[in-house]
């Protein structure tokens, strides 16, 4: 992959991190199970397919997946949409095998539900930057002050707009309890509001929240191969021909 210029990772690539649910109206499917869909509010038939995904100027295309399994549990919805610790330990390994390939990322970057403090140092241990939204029930440390992110944004006096972005803006340094120094961007575009934690500490809001706006690229590409490559459609039952199937659609 390293050895063409059409599918070489640079160093100012990022790599998103997402999952999505493949939604499935019967059981009989090898890891068919119920899964919470936050979008639908209410528990689905289906299977999680976990999804690293790589972006830079030029290019994008999905990297590694897993389906996520977590037979025996059954899965409870929560404020700020804690995964179960078995898709972290998946998202991991597919962070590393991209390491081991020689990609060497600007950031990696993912949404609230993957920022728990184990997968934040995880990632500082690889020597990785981070860029994510952060829950807003989450605490932070700023100035000494414990200030939930939530009312961190309502700080209007704060805010300034940035034409560049089209959107109001303002960040600060904090201490993410149990992690360490983080840079804070919280952002307000037209009805919508965002916390963005990272620890790309010397860098401006600007290109923080640049950088993490990449991240909607994981999201087309999930309803592109869904939609046109049909990736939740297939009846196959057997694991072997799920995977097969998984694959053809991202070579597609």
């Amino acid at each position: 992959m390293q050895q063409s210029a059409k599918t070489r990772c640079i160093s100012s690539g990022v790599l998103i991190l997402d999952d999505t649910i493949l939604e499935k109206t019967g059981n009989q499917m090898a890891g068919v199970r119920k899964l919470f869909d936050h979008a639908k509010k209410t528990f689905v038939n289906g299977l999680s397919l976990v999804q690293l995904f790589y972006v830079d100027s030029q290019k994008r295309y999905p990297l590694w997946y897993a389906l996520h399994s977590n037979r025996g549990r059954k899965p409870k919805p929560t404020k700020d949409r804690t995964v179960p610790i078995g898709k972290y330990k998946i998202a991991l390994r597919l962070i590393r095998q991209a390491i081991e390939c020689g990609i060497r990322p600007k950031a990696v970057l993912f949404d609230a539900w993957y920022a728990s403090v184990r997968f934040l140092k995880s990632l500082h241990k690889m020597g990785l930057s981070f860029v994510s939204r952060l829950a807003s029930s989450r605490y932070l440390l700023v100035n000494g002050i414990r200030i939930k992110a939530a009312d961190l944004l309502k700080q209007k006096h704060r805010y300034r707009y940035y034409k560049s972005l089209k959107a109001k803006a303002f960040a600060v340094s904090a201490i993410l309890p149990h992690f360490g120094e983080v840079t804070v961007v919280c952002v307000k575009y037209r009805n919508k509001s965002a916390v963005i934690i990272t620890n790309l500490n010397t860098y401006d809001l600007v290109y923080i929240v640049s950088l993490y706006r990449q991240r909607w690229a994981i999201e087309v590409y999930f309803r592109e191969a869904k939609q046109v490559f049909g990736l939740d459609k297939f009846q196959n039952r057997s694991a072997s021909s799920i995977q097969a199937h998984l694959a053809l659609t991202a070579l597609a």
